[in-house]
């Protein structure tokens, strides 16, 4: 990456423990990184249901994480009952940054989109379409989509779900960075997540209404961008390829260009 974002104004939505890496990348390229996390990603409460699926992990075939999210609340989990991680496990992830924090946790995955990401893409991957009788557990948030549980079973699948974290929507005052927005210092918002913009939209309420459907917004799918387009949140939607750090600045830096270029 060559170019620069020439101080735009960017707002972050990623919750705080995984926004370090794009506000980085961001500064890096020019821009300027505004963090407003709207969720809050916290241990599941039903430790009791998640426990008694990791207890019996040995009986799956194939781990399916949803998220990075998912990778680090789930691993953490499993490691507390399974030291040695029973080794015919297949592991598979939704993107390539859930594939990236199974690696750090030093474990190979095997089944991941090559191109985008999201359970539409996962499931069309060649391992996962003759699935008769395997066991798949399924790693997720508590209220995720129950799309990728469907089809597997569709398919001949048997699914447990672990659900081994919770999204809250932070009790936090908008006001600060509504002040920035009527400054015109935000030029262009990014969120990995419709959840994240679901929050972002009742957190500044009705007198953050306008501003955020005269911002362009930036999605990681077209299935979020669909939803946005849908709920009229912004003036313009693009979409990265995926959710990695990279390839959200990278479509940053080729918005700005055409858009500098008009």
């Amino acid at each position: 990456m060559t170019s620069s974002l020439n101080d735009l104004g960017i707002l972050v939505l990623r919750p705080i423990h995984q926004a370090k890496g794009l506000c980085t990348l961001i500064e890096r390229e020019g821009g300027k990184a505004v963090q407003f996390p709207t969720m809050d990603i916290v241990p599941a409460t039903d430790k009791e249901a998640l426990d008694g699926i990791i207890k019996n992990l040995n009986q799956f075939d194939i781990a399916i994480f949803i998220s990075p999210n998912a990778v680090n609340y789930g691993i953490e989990v499993i490691k507390q009952h399974w030291p040695e991680i029973p080794q015919h496990l297949v592991f598979a992830g939704v993107g390539q940054s859930t594939a990236t924090e199974l690696e750090k946790k030093g474990l190979m995955i095997s089944i991941c989109p090559q191109l985008g990401s999201g359970s539409e893409a996962l499931l069309a991957e060649p391992a996962l379409q003759d699935v008769m009788s395997q066991k798949i557990v399924i790693f997720s948030g508590v209220g995720g989509r129950d799309m990728l549980e469907q089809t597997l079973r569709l398919r001949g699948a048997s699914v447990a779900i672990a659900q081994c974290y919770e999204r809250h929507c932070p009790n936090v005052s908008p006001e600060p960075l509504l002040a920035k927005w009527r400054q015109n210092e935000i030029d262009i918002i990014v969120s990995t997540s419709i959840q994240g913009l679901k929050n972002l939209r009742t957190m500044i309420g009705d007198p953050g209404k306008r501003l955020l459907q005269s911002t362009v917004l930036l999605v990681i799918s077209q299935r979020m961008a669909d939803y946005a387009q849908q709920h009229q949140l912004s003036c313009d939607i693009i979409v990265a390829e995926s959710a990695q750090d990279s390839a959200v600045v990278e479509r940053l830096i080729e918005w700005n260009e055409g858009n500098s270029s008009v």
